[in-house]
């Protein structure tokens, strides 16, 4: 039993109906102290939903997609500054519960270029972004961290695109990986 839910409906009882609770009592001590039974007030539709959230004590997990050491490659642009096409970066149906974006893995492949990076979601010829990011290090690495996880359905296809300056007829081009978490 999670010790602050336990804590709470012990206030919570104390505080309703002015009765100490010991502190050798269980939650479905608890309830009864409150005069909750399961013929009037649906103790086992409440027990249900105790039950889930207890189990829910779990601490959420982090991971990035693709799991393999390669970034999805997304191109830069032919045009200065125009959006290239969406490119697939997590197919539907890889994730099959709800989860959060909570940022991304960016890294530059063409020194003395400047990008920005799309993020969307959404079926072929149906995407839309959910965020950007701009102008990251040649050479490096960069996690980008949204200040607040974006909630996606589950089985939702993960899209990018690309924005950028042309500096040379060389291909310029970002590598990216999503970073997501379940159980938030």
């Amino acid at each position: 039993m999670i010790d602050w839910v336990r804590e709470w409906f012990r206030k919570y009882i104390a505080k309703g109906t002015g009765t100490e609770v010991p502190d050798n009592k269980s939650l479905y001590d608890l309830i009864a102290l409150d005069r909750l039974d399961s013929s009037a007030h649906g103790l086992a539709a409440l027990k249900t939903l105790i039950d889930n959230l207890v189990d829910k004590d779990a601490a959420p997990v982090y991971k990035v997609y693709p799991e393999t050491a390669t970034h999805v490659l997304l191109p830069g642009s032919t045009v200065n500054w125009e959006w290239t096409g969406w490119v697939e970066i997590m197919p539907a149906n890889t994730i099959t519960e709800t989860f959060w974006i909570v940022g991304a893995l960016f890294s530059i492949e063409t020194a003395n270029y400047a990008n920005t990076t799309q993020i969307g979601i959404g079926a072929a010829g149906n995407e839309s972004g959910i965020f950007e990011a701009s102008s990251f290090k040649y050479g490096e690495q960069i996690a980008f961290i949204l200040p607040t996880p974006i909630k996606v359905a589950a089985n939702t296809r993960v899209v990018g695109r690309v924005a950028s300056n042309v500096i040379s007829a060389v291909t310029t081009a970002v590598r990216v990986k999503v970073i997501y978490a379940t159980g938030l």
